[in-house]
C-alpha cells in the first residue's frame, strides 16, 4: 500500500481496528541491502507489539518473517509458525539475484535449515513442497512436526462468480480505457518461477 495516499491508510486502519486488529507497519526496502533495514525494521516493530500486547504465536508469512520470528523464539520463547509460500532461497538463485556467491549460498541454507527445524508447525502452498521437507531433501532430515497444505487453488463451490446483475462495475477510468473490450487481470507477482506460457495459454 502507498503510504502516501492517506485516506486509504486511514479507512484500512479503521477496519482492521473494528476488527480488533492492531496494525503496525513500516517501509519496504528493495534489494539485498534492502532486505537488512526490513529485518531491522521488523524487529523493531516485533519488540514493540510484545511489549504493548499479550502474543503468544507468531505466524512468519515468508523467509524475512521467519527470521525475525527465529530471533523472537530464541530471545522471548515464542512459538512461530513458518508459513513458506515459496522456495525463496531457489527463487532468488534460478534468477540470478542473490546466493550466486558459494559462502553466502551456504550461510542460507543453514538459516533455512534453522527456520523449519524450529517452527512449532509448517505451512505450504503446495504438496510438492511439504514433500520436500517430509523427504528431508530441503533439510538435510525430516521434518516431523505438524504441516499443513493449503492450496493455492479455488473451491468453486465454495466461491462462486457472481451474475451479471450482482457483479460491481470497473471504475470509470478503466472503462474509458477498455471499451466494450474483454479485459483480463493478472493480479499477483510473476517472476522465472511461474509457468507463464501455461497460464496464458489457460487464459
Amino acid at each position: 500500500m502507498d503510504l502516501a495516499a492517506t485516506e486509504r491508510v486511514n479507512a484500512l486502519r479503521g477496519q482492521l481496528t473494528s476488527a480488533g486488529i492492531t496494525w503496525r507497519y513500516g517501509t519496504y526496502h528493495e534489494g539485498a541491502k534492502g532486505a537488512a533495514r526490513n529485518l531491522a525494521q521488523l524487529s523493531q516493530l516485533a519488540e514493540r507489539a510484545l511489549r504493548e500486547d499479550s502474543i503468544g504465536l507468531v505466524h512468519a508469512r515468508g523467509y524475512q518473517p521467519a527470521v525475525v520470528a527465529r530471533w523472537l523464539r530464541a530471545r522471548h520463547g515464542l512459538p512461530y509458525i513458518f508459513d513458506f509460500r515459496g522456495l525463496w532461497i531457489d527463487e532468488r538463485l534460478e534468477e540470478g539475484r542473490w546466493f550466486t556467491n558459494p559462502a553466502a549460498l551456504a550461510v542460507a541454507r543453514r538459516v533455512e535449515r534453522t527456520l523449519f527445524q524450529d517452527a512449532a508447525a509448517v505451512v505450504s502452498l503446495a504438496e510438492p513442497g511439504a514433500d520436500l521437507l517430509r523427504s528431508g531433501a530441503l533439510t538435510g532430515s525430516p521434518y516431523r512436526g505438524p504441516l499443513v497444505v493449503i492450496p493455492t487453488s479455488v473451491d468453486f463451490d465454495a466461491f462462486t462468480l457472481p451474475s451479471d446483475a450482482g457483479r460491481a462495475e470497473a471504475p470509470e477510468p478503466l472503462r474509458e480505457w477498455a471499451g466494450e473490450d474483454l479485459l483480463l487481470g493478472w493480479v499477483g507477482s510473476l517472476n522465472r518461477w511461474y509457468d507463464t506460457d501455461a497460464s496464458m495459454a489457460l487464459v
